[in-house]
């Protein structure tokens, strides 16, 4: 007993670890090149979806280990409601435009939950098989290339473009970002490869802050470098929104999204209902599509109204706690213990991730979706879907529709 309780608390650590991590790298990618001053509230909303959908999942989804978070795949489409909205406001920060934003996300987790709670209820959990594959292969596909193309950005700070590559500055910020991406692709191809993530995170961090003590380089040196992110902490990540400012929301400005916010509500489901299909292949046991449905469904509406952004199963996250030895609900609640604790140490303590770990875990997620979705699908699929898959990835990286 004590050596299951053991790997239920190391497994459910390590992948908190690890997704505390990513939502950092995601609100640098989704806010951040906004404008840096949506950097904090936009760690606070994704760590607030990692929170309550985590917790929501350990709760109530009927495989005991599972493992929920806000998806990466939804990324894209927030960024295009946070730049929209950002416009509306003349491309200036203000606190009405910070406001908006906020809200505008918690109105789609809102709706999302509602969608889920929906299709749960009307037993439609079978939905996803009429979704045609290439569809969502080349849509995956796009957001891979998305992902490293937000990775590169990230990690260099300057918007990526053909002619940064001749700018040396650039190649010397990106070059670790990329060779930790590799890392973790080739670290993953192990048959043993359970620690490989969390371990190669780990020692990245470790070297880099040994280098700086050997160059006696200072945090605010390395800031000034662009090798840490330069963060306008506020103290407290809590709570998202004041609600003294509503008055200073622009509805109009919303308004306009709800075709966005739709596409999440059914991208959300989507994933859910793809990785529920994954999680039954772990757990050796069939789950009920429609219940898990009305978990998230619920689990997004209470977390919409805390300020966090969508999130449903993980699949791949279930599957490496799983190997970790985590079999039951304590797993979640250590997970969601991790996360909750990053977000009462406020914005101080994400001062300390290296810039280089947030872009390449982005060009990391980037490759994933490419291997996944491009690579293997050649010999998956018939060469006319596979033709639609590549067709509709090169849409998305030239018509710039994501």
């Amino acid at each position: 007993m004590q050596s299951s309780n053991f790997a239920n608390i190391v497994s459910g650590a390590l992948i908190a670890l690890v997704n505390i991590s990513v939502a950092i790298s995601v609100a640098a990618l989704l806010f951040a090149q906004t404008d840096s001053r949506l950097m904090v509230p936009g760690i606070a909303i994704l760590l607030i979806g990692t929170f309550v959908t985590g917790l929501g999942g350990s709760l109530f989804s009927d495989h005991k280990a599972v493992i929920c978070s806000p998806r990466n795949g939804l990324v894209p489409l927030f960024a295009v409601m946070v730049t929209s909205i950002y416009a509306s406001f003349g491309n200036q920060y203000s606190i009405g435009a910070e406001t908006t934003i906020i809200v505008a996300i918690m109105v789609t987790t809102m709706i999302t939950g509602l969608f889920l709670l929906l299709l749960g209820r009307m037993k439609m959990g079978n939905l996803v098989r009429y979704i045609p594959y290439p569809v969502t292969g080349g849509f995956f596909a796009g957001i891979g290339y998305i992902f490293i193309q937000g990775g590169l950005t990230v990690a260099s700070g300057q918007e990526f473009s053909l002619a940064s590559i001749r700018s040396p500055e650039f190649i010397q910020l990106i070059t670790p970002a990329v060779v930790l991406a590799l890392c973790l692709i080739i670290g993953k191809m192990f048959r043993d490869n359970r620690l490989s993530v969390p371990g190669i995170l780990l020692l990245s961090i470790m070297i880099f802050y040994g280098t700086l003590a050997l160059g006696g380089i200072s945090r605010e040196e390395a800031a000034l470098q662009g090798l840490l992110p330069s963060i306008e902490t506020t103290g407290s990540l809590i709570p998202v929104l004041n609600l003294d400012l509503l008055s200073e929301v622009k509805w109009i400005a919303i308004s306009q999204q709800l075709g966005g916010i739709l596409v999440v509500a059914l991208l959300s489901a989507m994933m859910l209902l793809l990785d529920v299909s994954g999680i039954e292949l772990i757990s050796r046991k069939d789950l009920d599509p429609d219940h898990e449905l009305e978990v998230m469904g619920m689990t997004n509406m209470a977390n919409s109204m805390v300020g966090g952004f969508p999130g449903v199963h993980d699949v791949s996250d279930t599957a490496l706690v799983d190997r970790l030895g985590g079999k039951d609900r304590l797993t979640g609640f250590v997970y969601a213990a991790f996360v909750g604790a990053a977000i009462l140490a406020g914005a101080e303590f994400m001062e300390i991730v290296p810039t280089f770990l947030l872009g390449g875990l982005l060009i990391y997620l980037g490759l994933e979706f490419l291997i996944d979705w491009l690579w293997k699908a050649r010999d998956e699929l018939p060469m006319s879907d596979y033709v639609v898959v590549v067709l509709i990835l090169i849409v998305i990286i030239f018509s710039d529709i994501l």
